[in-house]
């Protein structure tokens, strides 16, 4: 547990560090989609813009949204996101090949606190598979705070990524291995159907136009533990 913290906190740094020195300025600036635009096809059964917790924002229940004209491979997805505490399943997919194949990302806020207080999970032919992917490597214990807004922020880069819960220094959860075939796609917003809604505000996007070689990870030769090599080049361990 000590080696995955202390990896964790040398990743986060270069992870960021190396995604924007060899992405920038191939990593356009961050750009907020307002839930008013019509970019946005609405698939949720509830989906009312207004203001929220003092932002202006979105209300959504039973179902998704989903950008018609976004290209995602790798890059930066953030945003607010306030819930009410209730049995609820409610986050972001990116690389949206389809309605029923991406990667997906959500919060159980009934869960606040617990090991599985999240989950990244792959969407496959319309299945979340979950069950098959729990731990560490999918799931973080997050204290959730309730009717107020938290910040959230998700770092994708190849077959990797970062999640950021209001501290945006370090990453409450690390996903070693996507488990989806890195492809380009749009990306949605999801509360589960029959569960808890949602409310959502500033919704950032910058996309590493590029699509930068994923980061490998493994260790060679003499090498015990984590050791990784990333976008920036730094190899350590």
């Amino acid at each position: 547990m000590k080696k995955t913290i202390i990896y964790r906190q040398l990743f986060s740094n270069r992870f960021i560090i190396g995604l924007l020195m060899i992405g920038f300025p191939l990593i356009a600036f961050a750009q907020t989609i307002p839930f008013d635009s019509p970019r946005w096809d609405v698939t949720a059964e509830t989906f009312e813009t207004g203001t929220y917790f003092g932002k202006k924002g979105v209300f959504i229940k039973d179902g998704g949204a989903y950008l018609k004209d976004a290209q995602f491979l790798n890059g930066i997805i953030e945003f607010d996101i306030a819930v009410t505490g209730e049995r609820g399943f409610m986050g972001v997919q990116w690389r949206v090949v389809d309605r029923k194949n991406s990667e997906e990302f959500y919060i159980r806020p009934h869960l606040s606190g617990m090991p599985d207080a999240n989950q990244y999970t792959p969407i496959i032919n319309g299945g979340s598979a979950w069950q098959l992917y729990h731990g560490e490597r999918y799931s973080a214990p997050v204290n959730y705070t309730f009717n107020e807004w938290m910040h959230i922020k998700i770092v994708v880069s190849g077959q990797q990524a970062e999640v950021y819960f209001m501290d945006m220094e370090t990453p409450a959860l690390f996903i070693p291995e996507l488990k989806r075939e890195a492809v380009t796609g749009t990306l949605g917003i999801t509360a589960g159907s029959g569960f808890a809604p949602a409310y959502l505000c500033r919704f950032q996007l910058s996309i590493d136009r590029k699509a930068r070689a994923q980061i490998e990870a493994g260790c060679t030769g003499n090498c015990t533990g984590w050791c990784c090599e990333t976008l920036a080049g730094f190899r350590y361990c």
